[in-house]
């Protein structure tokens, strides 16, 4: 079974020559926030044509920063339309008017409704319509028959026809196909999709290179919005940590209610950024991108970190001999809980091996930050907070014995 990495290069390339003519992408799936493309730039302004020609300078510069294999522009002014320009003096000398000749090329070529008929509730029309030969082309077009009452008069009573391009210019032109509008403004936005492996972040970084070497003069009343992956992103992370501030006062206040103590509290959270640490240690040892994927591992990571420290700090702080800094006593205790940390972290890292063997780009960044970083963050907690432990009770102990000895034998002062 091949590999994702080398099925998309090959299925695109496959897809591409057998439909030439449609704009085929192949994409992996990404975690995180969901982006129409990894490279995104809008062009906000009032006219069309500066938008588009902006536009196209754009997307010029886009397409020639490497690993971008497709760019697209959401202004599509490639849309044809048939422009009918009617002649008032040769429509007035065929005694016609311009609504009567609007009309008859309306029903000539969209059709008109003859009739309805009823079904059951639903009155359904008629529409009687030309064959499409007749409208197939721009020259059937100039070629419609348009009736004329100033005609000849035919031997049964009705007057002869005469062509469109008798009175009217008919030509071809091109129209702006649909109009993006963002936050009331009008926008022309350019999109550019990345090869397969490549972070869009680098060839974004290349591409605002280019465009600054290229000076684009932008006119007054238009500007350039960056947009894509990197945007989303930013959204996605200002959403996740809005609440972060009320939660770490919500767990400070739990560890503190749980020893009483601000110490303890304080050994906890550094354990828990000693574990994030050691989470992206793993991601740059596997060389796997930093991603959304990756931030939501390692706050689960923390969390991991924090219940082992706090079920050491909970069995040492429940004998006073640890609480007086005795090393063995402490080291006693630390074993004590050495099982239960230990079968948690390791049917925790065998939870996410199936993700982490499996491969590709999407799971095992994730399961490589937590099931990493929750390895060493065991060994870390089983030397960081005892250690940290035996320092504040040592520390404290001083503290008492000197408060102790000054209240014992004051000193004598002179009067």
């Amino acid at each position: 079974q091949a590999s994702i990495e080398a099925l998309m290069p090959v299925l695109q390339a496959k897809l591409s020559l057998a439909f030439p003519e449609y704009e085929i992408l192949v994409l992996e799936l990404n975690g995180g926030p969901p982006v129409n493309a990894p490279l995104e730039v809008r062009i906000v302004g009032p006219d069309l044509d500066k938008l588009n020609k902006i536009g196209e300078e754009v997307r010029a510069i886009m397409s020639r920063v490497s690993s971008v294999k497709s760019t697209r522009m959401s202004l599509k002014t490639g849309r044809p339309q048939v422009t009918i320009k009617a002649r008032e003096d040769s429509v007035s000398a065929a005694g016609l008017t311009l609504r009567q000749v609007s009309e008859q090329v309306r029903m000539l070529t969209d059709g008109a409704v003859a009739t309805h008929f009823i079904e059951e509730t639903e009155q359904i029309p008629v529409h009687i319509v030309s064959n499409l030969s007749s409208r197939d082309s721009i020259d059937a077009i100039r070629n419609l028959n348009i009736l004329s009452p100033s005609g000849a008069l035919e031997a049964d009573g009705s007057y002869s026809d005469l062509p469109l391009d008798a009175i009217a210019d008919v030509e071809l032109t091109s129209k702006v196909g649909s109009i993006q509008r963002r936050d009331g403004e009008r926008v022309n936005t350019i999109q550019g999709f990345v090869e397969f492996g490549v972070l869009a972040g680098t060839v974004f970084e290349n591409f605002k290179v280019e465009l600054a070497k290229a000076n684009i003069q932008i006119p007054a009343g238009y500007r350039l919005e960056y947009g894509g992956e990197s945007e989303k992103r930013d959204e996605a992370l200002g959403d996740l940590f809005a609440t972060v501030g009320f939660l770490i006062v919500l767990m400070v206040m739990a560890i503190v209610l749980t020893f009483n103590s601000f110490r303890m509290a304080y050994i906890t959270f550094i354990s828990a950024i000693q574990s994030a640490g050691l989470g992206l240690f793993w991601l740059w040892v596997f060389d796997f991108p930093f991603g959304f994927l990756v931030i939501i591992g390692v706050m689960g990571l923390i969390g991991l970190a924090m219940n082992a420290t706090i079920i050491i700090l909970s069995e040492l702080k429940g004998v006073d001999k640890n609480m007086e800094g005795d090393p063995e006593a402490i080291v006693q205790g630390v074993m004590s809980t050495g099982r239960h940390i230990v079968s948690t972290t390791l049917t925790t890292v065998g939870g996410f091996l199936p993700l982490i063997i499996a491969g590709g780009v999407f799971w095992p960044p994730f399961a490589i930050s937590i099931a990493g970083g929750a390895f060493l963050s065991m060994i870390v907690s089983f030397y960081f907070a005892p250690a940290a432990y035996m320092w504040f009770a040592i520390r404290n102990k001083r503290k008492l014995y000197k408060h102790h000895y000054a209240n014992s034998y004051p000193q004598e002062t002179e009067i």
